[in-house]
């Protein structure tokens, strides 16, 4: 079991709970083994996931509640842009967009606006509890990347055109020279006195 953010009894801290069932050789659960844990915890462990320059992760649970954030007050505070949407109507698009994953059950793309900028988003289901782990960046950044690996993606195939015709420049004249050596020479005799007598030169040990 792994329980959302809650207020200890002990010192009124936020914490999250994971507990272990013991069972004896018949399987029959016997105790419980529980660790308390700083609700901090769970951001620390996405705060370092990054999507271009500003994009980030962050873990909601079946009920839109942040659980986990770069920004530990939306923890705090008990975000949950369902709620907030009811006095915030800015919100719309993100809460559109919570509401649309959490009864999904394969990852997908979907956009979201939010202060005005228009984000590209993800998730992902943390198997052992159901809860989303959502990565979002402002859709221009992740854009940018793609559309700077598609420059690179031409000028590299750019250069090796370059190349290309440049090793068939070569590899034609090579060829191309011994057989116009030929049909000269054979022109020579045509329009010429008709000299059998003309030799070519002997280079290389080609079919020429």
């Amino acid at each position: 079991y792994f329980s959302v953010p809650y207020l200890s009894r002990v010192d009124n801290s936020m914490i999250i709970t994971v507990a272990v069932p013991v069972m004896d050789d018949m399987r029959r659960i016997t105790a419980i083994i529980c660790a308390d844990l700083s609700a901090e915890w769970l951001s620390n462990n996405i705060k370092d996931v990054t999507v271009g320059k500003t994009g980030y992760a962050y873990i909601i649970n079946n009920e839109g509640n942040v659980l986990g954030h770069k920004d530990y007050n939306r923890v705090l505070q008990g975000s949950n842009s369902q709620v907030m949407v009811k006095n915030n109507e800015k919100l719309r698009s993100l809460a559109d967009f919570e509401k649309s994953i959490l009864s999904k059950t394969q990852s997908e793309v979907g956009y979201y606006t939010f202060d005005g900028i228009t984000n590209i988003a993800s998730f992902a289901i943390m198997k052992s509890t159901n809860w989303k782990v959502i990565v979002k960046a402002p859709e221009n950044e992740f854009m940018g990347t793609i559309q700077t690996l598609r420059l690179s993606m031409y000028a590299i195939g750019a250069v090796i055109l370059v190349i290309a015709l440049i090793i068939t420049f070569f590899v034609a004249y090579r060829i191309v020279k011994p057989i116009q050596t030929t049909v000269d020479a054979l022109q020579g005799i045509a329009q010429g006195e008709g000299d059998l007598t003309v030799r070519l030169p002997l280079r290389g040990n080609d079919e020429v």
